[in-house]
Parts: structure tokens; C-alpha cells; sequence
């Protein structure tokens, strides 16, 4: 994790520092020339990355499933770019995607997707004001996001 955490800063200069919202990953797809998409999708899929390869070019995409909220959007929007910045490209087989099921995130790059989008949401001063609450004005969807960090905290110290 530790060896991944300058190739992060590269493309999120503020990271640990600023909680980046959608409004952030719509700016970094754009500039990135990914086509970021929410549409209905199956409900176990929160969204996925691909690269579409023609012969002229390759079309970048990220979909978001719209049955998803704002802090859950941002996350999966986060946990995708995070493929694209640490594990592109991919092969033409070869698709990233993020499951609701938690128990099937045991692949290596879904933690190191997670680990990014809970970075970049969850900075290190807003971790320090969560620990200091008593959580009751913790809107209920972060919580678990919040849980996830802090366990990221205790084991790298990010």
C-alpha cells in the first residue's frame, strides 16, 4: 500500500488532505477522457470500468448504476478511477467492476481501488473528527465507509 501511495498523490494531489466528491470524479474522467456514464444496471453491480479498443482509438468508459446515493456514487466513481490510474490498461477480455457483496472484494486491485476511493473521500483530519464524535451526526450511508478507513488507518497508517 505504502509503494502505491505516491502513484495516488500523482493523480489526486490533495489526497488524505480534501474529501473529493462526485463533482471531483466527473472533473478527473473529463480530464482523463473517460466517459463516465450512470444508467440502470443489475442491482448487484455498482459499476464497472472498461476500455474499448477500435481500430482508430480506445474509448475509456466508467458506469455507475443510478440506483446508487451521492456518497455511494462517489465511491464506486472513485473506486473505478482508481483502476484506470493503478491497473490500466486492461485486455480487451479484461473489465473492472465493483460487487455490493464485500465478501467478493478479496481481489488485489478491488483493495486497491477501495483503499484509493476511501483516501480520496475520507481524508485524514475528517478519520481524527469521526473518531472524536460520538457518530450521531454521521449520515448512516458513511458509516461504513468511515469503519472501512479507520481499519486502513490501524493497518498502514494512511
Amino acid at each position: 500500500m505504502n509503494l502505491l501511495f505516491p502513484a495516488m498523490k500523482k493523480h489526486f494531489p490533495k489526497l488524505n488532505t480534501k474529501a473529493y466528491d462526485f463533482s471531483d470524479v466527473e472533473l478527473i474522467a473529463k480530464r482523463e477522457r473517460i466517459k463516465l456514464e450512470i444508467c440502470r444496471y443489475d442491482p448487484d453491480i455498482l459499476g464497472y470500468y472498461c476500455i474499448r479498443r477500435t481500430p482508430k482509438r480506445k474509448k475509456k468508459f466508467i458506469v455507475i448504476n443510478e440506483i446508487l446515493d451521492q456518497t455511494n456514487r462517489t465511491f464506486v466513481g472513485l473506486h473505478e478511477l482508481g483502476h484506470h490510474f493503478l491497473h490500466a490498461p486492461v485486455t480487451n477480455l479484461q473489465w473492472f467492476y465493483c460487487r455490493r457483496n464485500a465478501k467478493h472484494l478479496v481481489d488485489k486491485h478491488d483493495c486497491e481501488a477501495d483503499n484509493l476511493a476511501l483516501l480520496a473521500m475520507i481524508p485524514f483530519w475528517m478519520l481524527c473528527e469521526f473518531e472524536g464524535s460520538n457518530h450521531e451526526n454521521v449520515q448512516p450511508e458513511f458509516l461504513p465507509l468511515f469503519l472501512k478507513r479507520k481499519k486502513l488507518w490501524e493497518q498502514w497508517a494512511i
